[in-house]
């Protein structure tokens, strides 16, 4: 071992040199703690091998520690004096940061130690504007999530209950009119209640259905506005495949143009009534063109076309 410098005292330069069988200088070793003032240079690399043995004293194997308000603890990690990544502490809060000379700062994983830091997966980046991606180098927004298509992108599930959550899925976006992303209650990977959102032919004409259940759609709003309730065809401003039921009071009135098996259709009824009650089903109910205003009116099973009727249980049977 050589040592050299000037005399050892807490403002002097200190070099300890331990060659190895090549005579190659390797670094620094010392025992106990130790007191550096001023600027001191330790070339690479310095290797901290804390086991725990014979150790004392709380903390980590490096501590940076700082005496009071105005002499902060900072350690500092700068490239070529250009950009720094700092860690350190203020009195009420922990602190991650860098420079204004560095535009990004990254999170990576399977680095290797001998390419650092080309090396590993970016996994995040905050930007200098704040911006954090995941998934992307360039976050154009405050949150930014990047992942490949037939993925899922995001949860946000019940601490008590993690199997219930909500799930935003990425089904891919090259498909022109095609299922893009979805975004509803899930269980597990069993889709319950959603929002779908469909792209359109090109950079516009996006669509949305709404599912339920058991991500049976119920709901489908076309890329003109239309809304179809039981069909994913509109052609109307509302199209309904079924019977509306309007509800006053505690009394529901029906709405229907059900047909039977066999009939032409093109019947209207109010009130609750018509063909086998115009709200089931029957192969013998194939009358077409009626129209019944009020509770059964037309309302036996019948063949019968073109009949008008108005008031409770008028024309009962009619063919």
């Amino acid at each position: 071992m050589n040592v050299s410098g000037s005399p050892i005292t807490s403002s002097g330069t200190i070099t300890l040199n331990i060659p190895d069988a090549s005579a190659t200088a390797r670094g620094l070793v010392t025992t106990g703690s130790q007191i550096f003032s001023g600027n001191k240079d330790f070339r690479s690399p310095l290797r901290i091998n804390w086991n725990g043995a014979g150790e004392t004293g709380t903390g980590g194997a490096l501590q940076v520690t700082g005496d009071n308000s105005t002499y902060k603890p900072w350690l500092s990690i700068v490239n070529y004096g250009n950009s720094a990544f700092n860690l350190g502490a203020d009195q009420d809060a922990a602190i991650i940061g860098f420079d204004d000379n560095a535009q990004n700062l990254d999170f990576r994983s399977g680095i290797t130690w001998n390419s650092f830091p080309s090396s590993g997966t970016l996994r995040m980046r905050i930007t200098s504007a704040g911006n954090v991606g995941i998934g992307t180098s360039n976050p154009s927004a405050t949150l930014a999530i990047s992942k490949a298509a037939s993925n899922y992108i995001f949860d946000l599930e019940n601490a008590t209950e993690p199997d219930f959550k909500i799930r935003t899925y990425n089904h891919g976006t090259n498909v022109l009119n095609g299922l893009s992303f979805t975004n509803g209650l899930y269980y597990g990977t069993q889709e319950n209640a959603s929002i779908k959102f469909f792209r359109g032919p090109s950079t516009t004409g996006g669509f949305l259905a709404i599912t339920t259940n058991d991500g049976t759609e119920r709901m489908r709003v076309d890329v003109n506005g239309n809304i179809g309730i039981g069909t994913n065809s509109p052609s109307n401003k509302l199209d309904v495949v079924g019977n509306l039921g309007v509800n006053t009071s505690g009394q529901t009135r029906v709405f229907s143009t059900y047909y039977g098996a066999g009939s032409d259709g093109n019947n209207i009824f109010i009130g609750g009534g018509g063909l086998s009650s115009g709200i089931g089903s029957g192969s013998s109910t194939n009358g077409s063109y009626n129209t019944g205003l009020g509770v059964s009116a037309i309302n036996a099973n019948t063949t019968g076309y073109t009949n008008t009727a108005m008031g409770i249980s008028s024309l009962g049977n009619v063919s």
